[in-house]
């Protein structure tokens, strides 16, 4: 009776290309895990679908106006908000058009009133050291 050789084989390129491919796309699925910057978010607002959201009280470096999502919740990435307090208000706008119309109309919510703090980076530690 022959002998059987068990042997071990180097993963197939097919393999390795699934492996990769199926960590590369799982991440696809969790941005905010992956860019967790500080995000201004509203629940799902099926009314404004469509439309855009209108903040005040930003500073100029965040755009003050953003379209709304698919669902119609709002979503403004605050990554580049300087440390600070804000004192905001937030509003959401559709246009509404009219027969006979040419530039539209705009209908807004009122304003939603929102206040965050930003805090700084903590201090770097002090007194770093191997202790026995």
């Amino acid at each position: 009776m022959p002998t059987i050789k068990p042997t071990l084989r180097k993963p197939e390129a097919s393999f390795t290309l699934l492996l990769v491919l199926s960590v590369f796309f799982g991440t696809l699925g969790m941005p905010e895990r992956l860019f967790a910057s500080p995000f201004l978010v509203s629940d799902p607002n099926p009314s404004a679908i469509g439309g855009f959201s209108e903040i005040t009280g930003l500073p100029q470096q965040i755009n003050n106006i953003t379209p709304l999502t698919a669902d119609g919740s709002v979503r403004v990435d605050l990554a580049d908000l300087p440390v600070g307090l804000f004192n905001l208000q937030v509003r959401v706008c559709i246009p509404e058009w009219l027969p006979g119309d040419e530039g539209g109309n705009v209908v807004c919510s009122p304003f939603v009133q929102f206040s965050l703090r930003r805090s700084g980076l903590p201090s770097a530690p002090e007194g770093v050291k191997i202790k026995k």
